[in-house]
């Protein structure tokens, strides 16, 4: 082809058309800029396919990771319900007093006062994400603003599994001490039956310092609910601007 082109330029200015040259150089010219153009139109055409292929594929393993989030925070809130329930029961019975509680029935509470449910959901996907920068290479802004709240929310989550991991250790440590842990385990598991010892755990029904570890941990287990609900409504709302 650039031959055939030298060819013509040569034949004409043996001929001496100058202006006819001068023409004909021209829409050559025109010719190369507009193969240049297309060229690099059809180049960003492919780059913005790949890049929209990327954020599809980026969209569907975020989708993924926080709807398997949501799976293991409904599970977690049921447990942690669990734990409030109980401990506003254990509550009740200290306002009753030892005469009207039920052993058999505090054992049972007991058990599930020393739980200490927490939730941890995935963030590699995110982690990753932000660690390579391709948190500004997401077309949706409204995403990119749910996902960097979340980011600050999650924060909040990690500190809260550390404070009712130590209210539920509070009252682990207080029943070793003070009680029997024996006889809470022994209303949950049927392989241990309750302790052979004169010991009751009816009397922690009268000592403050029970009370205050009861409360302690119901405290903040009823601020967990409170958070694990916050995050259930952003992962809705991530899920539904990730789809």
């Amino acid at each position: 082809m650039l031959r055939f082109f030298r060819t013509i330029r040569g034949k004409l200015l043996k001929e001496n058309k100058v202006r006819t040259y001068l023409l004909y150089a021209i829409g050559e010219i025109l010719l190369v800029v507009i193969g240049i153009l297309i060229a690099l139109q059809i180049n960003n055409w492919n780059e913005v396919r790949i890049e929209k292929n990327q954020e599809n594929v980026i969209l569907k393993n975020l989708h993924f990771e926080f709807s398997q989030n949501l799976i293991q925070l409904n599970y977690d809130t049921q447990r942690i319900d669990t734990l409030k329930n109980a401990l506003f029961e254990i509550i009740s019975m200290i306002d009753a007093g030892p005469i009207q509680a039920d052993e058999v029935e505090l054992d049972k509470l007991i058990s599930k006062a020393i739980n200490s449910p927490t939730w941890n959901p995935s963030s590699y996907v995110l982690d990753d994400l932000k660690n390579s920068g391709g948190l500004s290479r997401l077309s949706n802004p409204e995403l990119i603003s749910l996902l960097f709240s979340w980011d600050r929310h999650f924060e909040n989550l990690v500190e809260t599994n550390s404070n009712i991991v130590k209210t539920g250790d509070a009252v682990l440590d207080y029943i070793k001490e003070y009680g029997s842990l024996r006889n809470a385990d022994s209303q949950t598991v049927s392989f241990l039956n309750a302790s052979k010892m004169n010991i009751t755990n009816i009397s922690l029904l009268t000592d403050v310092k029970f009370e205050n570890v009861i409360d302690d941990h119901l405290f903040v287990s009823i601020y967990m609910l409170s958070e694990l609900g916050k995050s259930k409504s952003k992962i809705e709302e991530i899920l539904k601007a990730s789809k």
